[in-house]
């Protein structure tokens, strides 16, 4: 049954996807693959999961879209860290950092930090 969910939102996600990129909506298209990916996690496939993830990083500038950037690079960090890669997770918490200084973004300084706690105790 739960499967059966998956299956639904990864295909409307896609959908999203495809008509987002046919009307050249990058920012839409990065959060719509973004969510494949956290779709991809939940269903186990991790490596599928950080290549979304990624892709969708790279398709934005921090000018575009910062705060999906740093969303995107928490998620990762989250993920990095629950399959065993601190390093990883701790180098990609810096780039989120670095995006967080000087924003107002109180709830996503708030989730790096205790992000950081986690990695850095």
């Amino acid at each position: 049954m739960a499967e059966r969910h998956w299956h639904e939102a990864e295909t409307w996600l896609a959908r999203g996807l495809t008509e987002a990129e046919r009307h050249d909506n990058t920012v839409q298209s990065a959060q719509l693959q973004a969510d494949m990916g956290l779709v991809a996690f939940e269903r186990g496939k991790v490596d599928q999961a950080i290549t979304l993830l990624e892709n969708a990083l790279a398709r934005l500038t921090r000018e575009s879209a910062r705060y999906l950037l740093i969303t995107i690079d928490l998620r990762l960090i989250e993920i990095e860290a629950q399959v065993g890669r601190q390093d990883v997770a701790r180098l990609i918490l810096n780039r989120a950092r670095d995006l967080l200084r000087g924003s107002d973004y109180t709830a996503l300084h708030a989730w790096a930090d205790r992000l950081r706690s986690q990695l850095c105790p």
